[in-house]
C-alpha cells in the first residue's frame, strides 16, 4: 500500500512550465560557424540545438539537448522550428539516438516534405 502510495503522488506531479520559455540563436565556434538555437527560462539554458550551416541553405545538426525535466513539453520541437524558420533549408542532415528524437525528426519530416532529409 505504502508504494502505491508514492507513485500515485509523483504521476499527479504537474509537469514544468514551457510557457515563458524563450528561443534565441547564438553563433559559436571558429569564425562563427556553428549556430546554436538556445532555449532559455529564468535566465537557465533549458534546451539546445547545434547546426552548422553549409552553402547557405544546407542544415547539419550537431545534437539536440533538452533538461530531463522539460522533455517530453514539446521544447525540442521549437528548437527545431525556429530554425528551419530562420535559415529556410532545403537540406538538412541530422541523425538519432533516442526513440523520442527520432518520432520528433519524423513528425517534423512529415511537416516539412519540402525539405530533402538525410536521417540516420
Amino acid at each position: 500500500f505504502q508504494l502505491k502510495r508514492t507513485f500515485m503522488k509523483r504521476a499527479t506531479k504537474r509537469p514544468p512550465s514551457v510557457k515563458n520559455v524563450k528561443v534565441v540563436i547564438r553563433t559559436a565556434g571558429h569564425k562563427n560557424m556553428y549556430r546554436d538555437i538556445v532555449a532559455v527560462k529564468a535566465n537557465n539554458k533549458i534546451g539546445k540545438l547545434r547546426i552548422f550551416m553549409h552553402n547557405k541553405k544546407e542544415l547539419h545538426a550537431y545534437g539536440t539537448m533538452v533538461d530531463d525535466k522539460y522533455q517530453g513539453l514539446g521544447l525540442g520541437t521549437r528548437l527545431w522550428e525556429r530554425a528551419i524558420k530562420k535559415y529556410k533549408p532545403t537540406y538538412i542532415s541530422v541523425s538519432t539516438i533516442s526513440e523520442g528524437g527520432t518520432r520528433m525528426i519524423n513528425r517534423l519530416k512529415s511537416k516539412h516534405s519540402q525539405i530533402d532529409w538525410d536521417h540516420w
